[in-house]
């Protein structure tokens, strides 16, 4: 039995609106179905718990999600201890996995599932574009501004389901600091039980001692197919927490209200409201009846 979606404790049907694209369900456009958790830190009080939402900052959701719908749900206790295994895994192997350079006092309080599948009419694709998961400056500064995940810290990716193929480039910049894409694509293969961790180091612009070129790399363009489904656990140190509702598990900020924002509230409502949420339940049900 999977939990009811939109319910506390089931999947998030949330409008997004990414940047240069369209307001669409999260379930529905053609980017991986996101969900996000946070370990729930002390200090709760009555109705509230405070928690890590990675991805928001100065208040917006990077993917541009609905501000009256951002759920990130607490840790249950598996997904504890799966964050306490990985964090040690990495203390104990620091040198064989050259680490040693990497913030690593922290554990891991910040998990973001990734659903990789299609389903016939409502989701046609599950992709994701080539990105880094920290943000610095083309002269290699970490942003404040633009990372909600703390600096120097590792990303690390754990698999299940179908095998799924991860691409890396390598960006490289010129002598006006502008930057383009290597021709070659690098390809891996993440499979079920496997553990990526991504480096922070290889994300900021930095020397190349080989080349001497000035490089970055990014990952990503992942694609499925039609048949497969594949599962990733993204677990992140996450710098600021925030309050959420106990029950509904929606964050509460305050912001003032735009007309803007209301006209694209009205076109948000309307997708909600026509969209079929049992019929959708019975779908991922099947979808992921392996691991139900």
């Amino acid at each position: 039995m999977i939990a009811v979606p939109n319910s506390s404790d089931g999947l998030s049907i949330v409008v997004d609106k990414p940047m240069n694209n369209g307001i669409q369900l999260n379930v529905n456009r053609q980017a991986v179905l996101r969900q996000y958790f946070g370990l729930s830190v002390p200090g709760e009080t009555y109705g509230i718990s405070y928690r890590p939402a990675f991805g928001y900052k100065n208040g917006r959701q990077a993917e541009g999600t609905d501000q009256r719908n951002i759920y990130v749900k607490p840790f249950c206790n598996k997904m504890t201890k799966m964050a306490q295994f990985i964090h040690k895994l990495l203390l104990q192997n620091s040198n064989l996995l050259r680490l040693n350079n990497l913030n690593l006092c922290e554990k891991f309080n910040s998990c973001a599932i990734l659903l990789y599948h299609k389903m016939q009419g409502i989701k046609e694709a599950s992709s994701m574009g080539w990105h880094t998961d920290l943000k610095y400056s083309k002269d290699g500064i970490f942003s404040v501004n633009l990372n909600s995940q703390k600096e120097n810290t590792p990303t690390v990716i754990f698999t299940l389901g179908d095998k799924r193929k991860l691409n890396w480039q390598k960006i490289i910049f010129d002598a006006q600091n502008k930057s383009r894409p290597s021709s070659k694509i690098f390809e891996m293969s993440l499979e079920e039980g496997h553990i990526l961790i991504l480096n922070p180091i290889d994300e900021c612009p930095h020397i190349d001692v080989i080349s001497g070129e000035k490089i970055k790399f990014e990952h990503g363009n992942v694609n499925i197919g039609k048949n497969s489904y594949s599962i990733a656990f993204v677990f992140r140190v996450v710098s600021n927490s925030h309050a959420f509702d106990k029950m509904n598990k929606l964050i509460i900020e305050e912001s003032d209200v735009t007309n803007s924002q209301l006209h694209n509230e009205l076109i948000m409502d309307k997708l909600y409201k026509g969209f079929n949420v049992e019929e959708y339940h019975t779908d991922i049900k099947h979808k992921f009846k392996n691991f139900l």
